[in-house]
């Protein structure tokens, strides 16, 4: 790897005094040295970044530095091959850099310190790039969406690399879930000021709300070939489907059932359609064979009570489920409601 140095000699601010009563310290001034490494691609897998660069005495008197001090922990492990250097001689400084999560331009900053406190700066400076993402990172959020509706996002896939002929020219796209789809427009070829070539191709992701309420995922995959090598790269999609309902309470919770109990429990909870017409019940269903479920008589029009009823002696553990009630609602028909009891095992 070549660097190109740059080397910077700070200014002092104290005032120049005859060398038999200028302070020792002032002979000892803090240096900085800026080297500059080229862009690095980087992907989850990459090894972190080990760059050594050259330390040499270009006073006339003898150096002892007494430790070798990091920005931050996050910069990674910095070693110098020697501690006391003569005038003239030269050592070298190593940089050990964790690259993961990073990207974009990045400064690693690593202080020699004397023993007397003086400091010398050495900086590392380079630009961290992905090979290929979407603009949105891992995900994309489609937030609170009515139910049967279609909407559509736009991001982007930004293909990158150090020449043009190394740039992928096809890309894929593809959903694992049917209620996505995506369409992805004419591809737009830049050269940075680094040099290196971003291809970016605009995408449209469009989803096909269900009916059903309540938080769902999906991802979407970019899938293209790099120099004979088959490459994928993932997108989260989430959404919320808004319900058209209340339930009180949200769930059915028996607590903790001792199932040797004769006695059947009843929870009870209230269904209503949030735009105030009258409600009617088609159908029920539960996952749960200890629990079954019937429509009480509703105090009004726009809602309506349920008695959920568990029979403890039917439990054969913990208790997970649901019941989903069919509406006569002609946009969401139906209402899920979860259900759960812990069972206490007789002594």
């Amino acid at each position: 790897m070549i660097c190109v140095v740059t080397m910077t000699l700070l200014p002092s601010c104290a005032e120049e005094k005859p060398a038999s009563t200028r302070p020792a310290q002032a002979e000892q001034e803090s240096r900085s040295y800026t080297f500059q490494i080229p862009p690095l691609f980087v992907d989850d897998d990459t090894p972190n970044l080990r760059h050594d660069v050259p330390v040499k005495n270009e006073t006339d008197r003898s150096i002892r530095f007494k430790h070798v001090r990091p920005s931050c922990s996050c910069a990674g492990a910095t070693r110098l091959a020697a501690m006391e250097l003569a005038p003239g001689q030269e050592t070298t400084l190593t940089f050990e850099v964790d690259l993961r999560h990073r990207k974009g331009p990045q400064r690693f900053l690593c202080y020699l310190v004397e023993a007397d406190g003086s400091e010398w700066t050495y900086t590392l400076e380079t630009t961290l790039h992905e090979r290929a993402r979407f603009r949105d990172a891992d995900s994309l959020h489609f937030g609170m969406i009515d139910p049967k509706t279609e909407e559509a996002r736009d991001t982007e896939f930004v293909l990158h690399s150090d020449s043009l002929e190394a740039l992928p020219d096809t890309v894929s796209f593809r959903a694992d879930s049917d209620q996505l789809r995506v369409e992805a427009g004419a591809a737009e070829v830049e050269r940075q000021s680094d040099g290196t070539f971003v291809r970016r191709l605009p995408v449209r992701i469009r989803l096909q709300c269900p009916d059903r309420e309540g938080l769902s995922h999906a991802s979407i995959y970019a899938e293209f070939d790099r120099q004979g090598e088959k490459q994928r790269v993932q997108l989260g999609v989430t959404w919320n489907v808004r319900t058209l309902f209340s339930v009180s309470p949200a769930q059915a919770y028996f607590g903790t059932v001792d199932t040797s109990a004769s006695g059947e429990i009843v929870r009870r909870v209230m269904i209503r359609r949030t735009d105030g017409k009258s409600l009617s019940i088609k159908g029920i269903k539960t996952s749960c064979p200890p629990v079954r479920c019937s429509v009480e008589k509703a105090p009004e029009g726009s809602a309506c009570s349920l008695a959920l009823t568990l029979d403890p002696r039917k439990m054969n553990g913990p208790l997970w489920g649901e019941v989903i009630v069919e509406t006569d609602h002609a946009v969401q028909p139906f209402v899920k409601i979860p259900v759960a009891a812990l069972a206490q095992q007789p002594k």
